[in-house]
């Protein structure tokens, strides 16, 4: 049987020895942001923001790290970046771990590392798919990842050459199936 949202919350609530669900849903009511869905935090889990009706699908906040993800969705309400997904990635999670550390004292090596990685993901997406040029790659965000130009331009490539092989893979593998096909074999036959 699945959980209901209601349940969760309040066998988190009963249980949590901080007051992480307080803690999110004075920022919701702060920010005017309600919730589409609470999920169960789960490592595997895409959470997401809804900006036309300011929404959020977040997880039900029972520690540091699920209470960061949870800041990071109504980061992405709160600051409204649409340019770049670099750009709306990295402000969303700089605006969490500052209102995590500055509101609620928290604070997360492993989650701010992760999200330079996320945020780094998201750069390189924008590079490689949506030919952001590099000249136009915000300086505070390279600095923010420790990264460079020069570094972006050598990874990008590498993810073009890693796209155009897994396409090449798949081109082949369609063709052998397009071959070994019903439609073939009669057209081979005749």
């Amino acid at each position: 049987m699945k959980k209901s949202s209601r349940d969760l919350l309040r066998k988190l609530a009963a249980t949590n020895k901080k007051p992480y669900i307080q803690w999110i849903r004075d920022e919701l009511t702060e920010h005017d942001v309600r919730v589409h869905r609470w999920g169960e935090f789960n490592w595997d889990e895409t959470y997401y923001a809804y900006f036309d009706s300011r929404r959020v699908f977040i997880p039900a906040p029972q520690c540091k790290y699920s209470m960061l993800i949870a800041l990071h969705e109504v980061g992405h309400i709160v600051k409204g970046e649409r340019l770049y997904a670099y750009l709306a990635e990295y402000q969303a999670e700089k605006w969490a771990i500052s209102t995590g550390a500055k509101k609620y004292g928290i604070v997360s090596k492993k989650y701010e590392s992760s999200a330079r990685d996320y945020v780094y993901q998201h750069l390189l997406e924008d590079v490689v798919f949506r030919q952001l040029p590099l000249t136009k790659i915000k300086k505070n965000v390279l600095k923010w990842i420790g990264v460079t130009t020069r570094k972006i331009r050598k990874d990008a490539l590498r993810l073009c050459a890693k796209i155009r092989e897994e396409i090449s893979t798949d081109l082949d593998l369609g063709v052998e199936a397009a071959l070994s096909g019903p439609r073939h074999k009669k057209a081979t036959k005749e």
